[in-house]
């Protein structure tokens, strides 16, 4: 596959992840209206999914600009399959197979999909102790 390609596949793949995040964190609010337990941490779980879903769509359609975007994403998959797992084995409670499945799917892609793979990990160097450079006036 051509790297125009790749671009392209990323940009779909990112976008479907959020809106399947917006999709699922808004039919959940009916759940957690009736046991609004993140509520009593002052907490509300389904905006925030709804929040980081738009995000990662809307990072989509420049995901090398916004790197941080994927990373998050790729994150998110991973603590998905790693709950899902712990959740199975331990407490035998697989529930629905869908999450895991696209955790493990879309996870995958945005790692094999972007194109400086370097980049997903950050190194050291990224994190500066340093006063933040003032954005120029327009």
């Amino acid at each position: 596959m051509n790297s125009i390609m790749k671009a392209r596949v990323l940009t779909v793949v990112m976008l479907l992840l959020g809106i399947l995040m917006v999709i699922g964190s808004t039919m959940s609010i009916f759940a957690t209206s009736i046991f609004p337990f993140d509520g009593f941490v002052g907490t509300d779980a389904s905006v925030a999914g709804v929040a980081f879903g738009v995000g990662i769509a809307v990072a989509s359609f420049n995901p090398e600009k916004h790197v941080t975007w994927v990373r998050v994403a790729i994150l998110y998959s991973i603590l998905v399959i790693v709950y899902r797992v712990i959740f199975g084995l331990f407490w035998g409670t697989w529930g629905q197979p869908a999450p895991l499945v696209i955790a493990i799917v879309f996870g995958v892609a945005l790692v094999a999909l972007y194109p400086r793979r370097g980049e997903l990990m950050p190194s050291p160097g990224m994190m500066t102790d340093g006063p933040a450079k003032a954005m120029p006036a327009h």
